[in-house]
């Protein structure tokens, strides 16, 4: 082979190496531009949803965009339990979920108003506490239910405070005042 063409041929490859270098050069400005549209331009990163894995591959943490809001659940395996924290429909709060059904739920409502609920297995609500807005200003209640979900005994504290226990059928069979009107006091509002 003449000298010619042996030198020809290594200035085939660098031309060819200059082409590739080029090419992986555009490729990687091009992902470097995607990146950066999508991250907003102000330096923070852009998504709906963001998850963390464990060191056994599963997830143990999740932060999503709900259509209620932003949604924190943290999950334990062991405990066969979650934690969520965010915006749930009506209420922004924090609840502990055994899997299926939320057992421990603290909210602030949209009126404003904080409430501590209690649930049993098959997610009845047992336990009602809060504050509500009444004549008197904010006034502490407490509500506990049967496992059908009635009123059992009620109690909140106002200028005047009321104490009311019902029997398994619903009847009253202690109300202090008697027969004060109150709309918690019945089967009330779920929370």
């Amino acid at each position: 082979m003449p000298r010619d063409e042996r030198e020809a041929i290594p200035e085939r490859h660098q031309l060819w190496w200059r082409v590739v270098a080029v090419a992986a050069l555009a490729m990687a400005g091009a992902s470097l531009a995607i990146s950066l549209s999508e991250r907003g331009g102000h330096g923070d990163l852009r998504t709906s949803s963001l998850s963390i894995i464990g060191s056994s591959g599963q997830t143990v943490a999740t932060l999503a965009a709900e259509s209620s809001g932003p949604v924190l659940r943290m999950h334990s395996e062991e405990a066969k339990a979650d934690l969520l924290l965010g915006a749930f429909p009506g209420t922004l709060g924090l609840a502990l979920v055994d899997g299926k059904n939320p057992r421990v739920h603290l909210a602030l409502g949209e009126n404003g108003f904080p409430a501590l609920s209690l649930s049993d297995r098959e997610g009845q609500t047992r336990l009602l506490a809060g504050l509500d807005d009444d004549a008197a200003g904010e006034s502490p209640f407490l509500q506990l239910r049967d496992a059908s979900g009635r009123v059992r005994i009620f109690a909140r504290v106002t200028d005047e405070p009321r104490l009311l226990l019902r029997d398994e059928a619903g009847k009253p069979v202690f109300d202090v005042p008697a027969g004060a009107g109150d709309e918690h006091a019945g089967e009330g509002r779920k929370r």
